[in-house]
């Protein structure tokens, strides 16, 4: 079984959050956290709920394992400006974004909501992409029998309850009651407004399947919206692509648990091929 960080680590984690640097983007400037390093750039995409500031294990992480990790938090939330009325998609953001740090190609991961964004983005601007994981999520997809179910497993009640109930498994809540309270700290202050950014695709299964970067498809054991059974059978639309289960997380597993959440990205990022045709690693 695979241990839950302490709240010790969590502390840490955050003290060692780099200094968000102010980005301009058409129509207003978002906070983004540049850990640095050599190597590959890894992109970050919160949740609905969430911010730059909740990816703070993986960027302490991911550049000690020789990566270039970088979180931003996406319009109306934390730091990010809400800019005009009518926003341009999170995929074009996305693209100044990089543009702007000099990033050619990157990793993408999401998660929740970030991960629709990141599903997007894949498919519209795939070439853009080295690999790209997908983390507890609904990633968007719009199939009539795919949102009936989703109706079906997390109905109008379930949205009633309060947030980490929704968001984090019992298995946290019991082991990490600081690390609890420290999600639900950042969490209060994270969403300022929220800003409806169009999509560039119409997300199916069958636009997922024909995604041209290397696919990881991941969820927690106990994820309400994406139990492992879903997600597998998700992740079975994409030709070689990599299915892999959190222990003892539900749907904000890179929080909950991200000693096997950075492990598995790490290792799907390693076995990438590279434009020259070799692995990392």
């Amino acid at each position: 079984m695979t241990a839950h960080r302490s709240a010790g680590h969590a502390d840490r984690a955050e003290a060692e959050l780099p200094p968000p640097r102010r980005i301009a983007l058409p129509g207003a400037t978002v906070a983004c956290w540049d850990a640095g390093g050599e190597g590959d750039p890894v992109v970050f995409l919160h949740a609905a709920w969430g911010s730059g500031e909740h990816w703070a294990p993986q960027l302490t992480s991911f550049r000690r394992a020789g990566l270039r990790p970088i979180a931003w938090s996406r319009r109306g939330h934390y730091g990010s400006d809400v800019g005009p009325a009518q926003p341009p998609p999170t995929a074009d953001d996305l693209d100044a974004l990089a543009d702007t740090l000099g990033l050619e190609r990157f990793h993408l991961v999401g998660t929740a909501y970030g991960a629709f964004e990141a599903t997007d983005y894949a498919i519209a601007r795939g070439e853009r992409l080295l690999s790209l994981t997908l983390a507890c999520s609904l990633c968007g997809i719009a199939d009539p029998d795919f949102v009936a179910e989703t109706a079906r497993l997390v109905n109008d009640a379930w949205h009633q309850l309060p947030i980490e109930l929704r968001e984090l498994s019992a298995s946290y809540r019991f082991t990490d009651p600081a690390g609890t309270e420290q999600w639900r700290r950042l969490t209060a202050r994270a969403l300022t407004q929220r800003v409806e950014q169009p999509a560039l695709s119409r997300i199916t299964r069958a636009a997922i399947a024909g995604i041209a970067a290397p696919t990881l498809f991941l969820t927690g054991s106990e994820d309400p919206y994406m139990p492992p059974p879903r997600m597998r059978a998700l992740s079975e639309v994409r030709v070689a692509s990599r299915f892999e289960v959190i222990p003892e997380a539900g749907h904000s597993a890179s929080w909950e648990n991200p000693e096997a959440f950075d492990r598995a990205v790490l290792a799907h990022i390693a076995a990438t091929p590279q434009p020259g045709g070799r692995a990392l690693g």
